[in-house]
């Protein structure tokens, strides 16, 4: 009994969580059958939230939308209403990289032909000064096809991307775990109502939160995939057509010889160290607004020119706008290479081969290959050369520190003699001066006890 109580509760829980999901794209795409769910659990797979056995049919939601796609008769739509039928969910998305003479008339056009198309603008960021414009559109999916059609006759297509991700696998495992949580809900739900014991029902309650906190996350989840399912995005970016010819080029390397496969996975590094076999990758890109041809490089490090790199994708002989080039060269590299540049050098043409929007001229990032250091002895001509080096390198110090001294010794010279001069001018500290002779000591008071000296006179 208490089994089948919790499969009637589930069973209507799941049917009102399919009516809130298909109310909120009603304006859009009709639901063309409910989707049948069945599971069975025991009451402790309830509580410990363990996954139930379930078998799920797939939605047939959007066969209303796959019926207008089929009349619309733009390339593509048929495509994806096939795969609307085969009940899968889908999320589209673009990338559109368009160039006009006049951005704000573009862009209002573009926002016209979507709301023509059942669309809506979602985002719109316009800046006057760089004169561009992003705007982000939600169209049906079966509208997809034509919307970008449409919008890329609007000015010159620079760059577009489309791709298309399966999420049934994702919405089937969200609806699963709902449907177990929205079980455990129901259970925990019973039990605090038969409890009696107050700290019984804190620990329900405490549980209790927590599975109604998980089972809103996972309908928040599902409620977002959905609607990417029933409205496709259209990222369109408006720039101003110049008329100009730029070119961007970037060189990577990598320490092995694949054949280019690593470079068109985009795998290169500006730093690599590598002992012999060596791939350059060489990506062009034209950034203007004209065609590039006469494509040529400059790499004076190691002298290679546009002829010893191999075409992987792409084209050199015109690039048209927004197209890029990818080339390669296998080299062996045995002595270390710094600060290695590359410069490319293009001509931009119009539809007529006439010279158009000037030269194009870039430079790529510094590149450095560093060879690692051998482990072997070196020889008796590696220790010549090493010793030569260093004489060499010690005779370059002592010429810059002679230069550097120069100058003090040249105004030593000039004032040593002076200063000379001078200290012979100045008296000398340790002479003595000239002795006098010394004075007679004058007379006193004779002594008593002196015997009186007999003073003779002469004749």
């Amino acid at each position: 009994m208490l089994a089948l109580v919790l499969m009637t509760a589930a069973a209507c829980s799941s049917a009102e969580m399919n009516d809130t999901a298909s109310a909120s794209s009603a304006d859009f795409a009709a639901d063309a059958a409910e989707p049948a769910v069945a599971f069975e659990t025991s009451a402790d797979d309830a509580m410990d939230g363990d996954e139930a056995l379930f078998d799920e049919g797939v939605s047939g939601r959007g066969s209303e939308a796959a019926n207008e796609a089929m009349t619309t008769g733009s390339t593509g739509s048929e495509a994806q209403a096939q795969l609307i039928d085969l009940g899968r969910d889908i999320i589209y998305t673009a990338n559109l990289d368009l160039a006009s003479t006049d951005v704000s008339g573009a862009t209002r056009d573009a926002v016209t032909t979507v709301e023509g198309l059942g669309g809506f603008l979602f985002s719109q960021d316009t800046n006057g000064q760089n004169n561009t414009s992003r705007l982000v559109f939600k169209v049906l999916p079966a509208q997809f096809a034509t919307t970008l059609d449409r919008l890329g006759g609007i000015g010159t297509v620079r760059n577009q991307a489309v791709s298309a991700e399966d999420v049934t696998s994702i919405v089937v495992d969200l609806r699963s775990r709902i449907t177990t949580a929205e079980a455990s809900v129901v259970r925990l739900r019973a039990l605090i109502e038969e409890a009696n014991d107050f700290e019984i029902i804190a620990q329900l309650e405490n549980q209790l939160l927590d599975r109604e906190t998980t089972l809103e996350r996972l309908r928040g989840q599902l409620r977002s995939v959905e609607n990417q399912v029933d409205l496709a995005t259209i990222n369109l970016s408006i720039v101003e057509l110049q008329n100009r010819a730029s070119v961007a080029v970037s060189l990577t390397a990598l320490p092995l010889h694949d054949g280019g496969q690593r470079c068109s996975m985009g795998q290169g590094q500006n730093s690599i160290t590598a002992d012999g076999p060596t791939t350059l990758c060489l990506q062009i890109t034209n950034r203007g607004d004209v065609t590039l041809v006469d494509l040529d490089i400059d790499q004076p490090v190691l002298g290679t020119s546009l002829e010893d790199f191999v075409l992987l994708d792409g084209t050199v002989d015109r690039l048209a706008p927004g197209m890029t080039a990818l080339l390669i060269a296998e080299l062996d590299v045995t002595e270390e290479v710094e600060s290695l540049r590359t410069t490319v050098i293009a001509r931009g043409v119009d539809a007529d081969d006439e010279p158009a929007g000037g030269e194009a001229r870039s430079t790529s990032p510094a590149l450095w290959i560093q060879v690692p250091e051998s482990d072997e002895l070196p020889g008796f001509a590696d220790v010549l050369a090493g010793s030569w080096n260093a004489i060499k390198t010690i005779a370059i110090l002592i010429a810059i520190a002679l230069v550097a001294v120069a100058p003090f010794a040249a105004v030593a010279l000039v004032l040593a003699p002076l200063a000379l001069w001078v200290w012979r001018r100045l008296p000398q500290r340790g002479a003595k001066a000239p002795s006098k002779p010394p004075m007679p000591a004058p007379p006193g008071p004779r002594d008593l006890n002196e015997e009186p000296v007999e003073s003779t006179v002469s004749a």
